[in-house]
This record gives structure tokens, sequence and C-alpha cells, in this order.
């Protein structure tokens, strides 16, 4: 006799937590630069504030939420939020495996907010959302086909340089387009590799068709093989990394 027990997992998972965070470096508003003040006929030595920006503590509020088995079939919609004065984000992403019943297609549409303050020359947030097509012929390649969308704002009054180049950093940029990249991967083990090689080629398009405030086309090819040399694990890796940009 065999007893099988069954227990469907549960749905929706939440994941929340509070803590905080502490950086150096972040932005100071509404501080001109040194070279600004001489632009404006006022004293440089005047200027008081620290270029390396200044030390920022912040409590920090953590939410995830995820729904599997979203519709009765195999598909995940999920949220990852998080909020405090260094960074707020919010993102959701909708993934359904094996695309219309096709074993090989995986497709996932994702977007969101973040606003964040890593850089001591200014503050940014941006908005994003991209919409990707996985194919897997074989277990070697992958192709991923995608479209992104990517609109970024820069806070004027965070600016640590010359007045005259404000005008120039803070114009908003939005960046659109469609691109593709083909992964052949036939290494061992991807996290600790002893043999085999991996390529990966990636191309993105940004046209003024797409919505997008820039034109140009960007390649990027890796490459990189891995060769055992003895018995006691050492391995000789090589890679090499060609980037183009027009």
């Amino acid at each position: 006799d065999v007893l099988v027990n069954l227990t469907e997992a549960h749905r929706w998972n939440y994941d929340y937590g509070f803590g905080f965070e502490v950086q150096t470096g972040t932005p100071k508003t509404n501080c001109p630069s040194a070279a600004s003040l001489i632009e404006l006929g006022a004293n440089p030595d005047s200027f008081v504030c620290n270029p390396n920006g200044k030390v920022g503590i912040s409590p920090r509020i953590s939410f995830d939420v995820s729904r599997i088995n979203l519709g009765g079939r195999d598909r995940t919609l999920s949220l990852q939020t998080a909020y405090g004065t260094l960074e707020q984000l919010a993102i959701m992403t909708y993934n359904v495996p094996k695309f219309y019943d096709h074993k090989t297609f995986d497709f996932t549409i994702s977007g969101g907010y973040v606003s964040n303050q890593n850089v001591t020359t200014y503050e940014a947030s941006s908005i994003s959302g991209s919409v990707l097509f996985t194919e897997r012929p074989n277990k070697a390649n992958t192709l991923i086909y995608s479209m992104t969308y990517r609109y970024v704002y820069v806070n004027p009054n965070s600016l640590q340089v010359s007045a005259e180049l404000i005008p120039l950093l803070s114009q908003p940029t939005r960046v659109s387009g469609p691109g593709i990249t083909w992964v052949h991967d036939t290494r061992n083990n991807p996290l600790n590799a002893t043999s085999g090689w991996y390529l990966s080629a990636q191309q993105f398009f940004a046209w003024e068709g797409f919505a997008s405030q820039a034109n140009f086309n960007r390649i990027d090819v890796q490459e990189s093989n891995y060769h055992r040399l003895n018995k006691r694990g050492w391995v000789l890796a090589r890679s090499t990394r060609i980037g183009v940009e027009n």
C-alpha cells in the first residue's frame, strides 16, 4: 500500500521588513559648485559644500508580494517595493513560462519606478518598462527578444557641477527601442566553471520612431572559455569583450 499526501503551495507569498540604511556620498540639494559661484560673480570662498556629498541615514520599509498559479495556470505576478529617503522603488513583473504552450518560449513583462541618491553629483529617478520573449531552441543556446523603455529625470537642485552644465544634465532622457541577445553556454557549471565555452552577443537599437529621444545602435559581444589544467582544480580562463556604439 502507498499513501500519498499532497498539499498545494500557497498561491500568495508575502515578504516584508523594516530597518535602516546608511551611505556616504549622498548628494546635497541647492548646493552650487565653486565654479558656479564664480560664473554668478559671487565669492568662491563662500562655497562650503563637500563635493563628496554627505552621510545619509534613512529608515527603510520593504514589502514584496507574489501570486503564483495566476488564472489557474503556470503564471506568476510579483511586486517588489521599498521606501526610504535614500531610495524608493516599485517594480512589477509578470512571467509566463511556456508561452501559449510553446515549451521553448517564455514571456516576461516588467516595469516600475526607481528613485535613488547613490551618485554624489545628482539625484536621479527613472520610470522603465520592458517586454521580453525568451527562446531556448536547445540546451546550449538562448535567444532573448526585447523591447525596452526608460525615462530618467535628474533633480536640477542636486547637481554638483557648473551652472552652465545644468541645462544639459537636467534634461530628461528617454530611451526606447528593440534589442536581441544570443547566449551560447556550454560551461559545466556557470557559477564555478572548469570547462566549456560562453558566448553572448547583444544588440540594442534606440530610435525616435520608438518614442526615444536618442538615436544610437549598440553591440556588445563577450566570449569566455575555460580549460582544466590539472587534477588540483587549476583552471585556465580567458575572457574577451568587444563593444561598438554608433
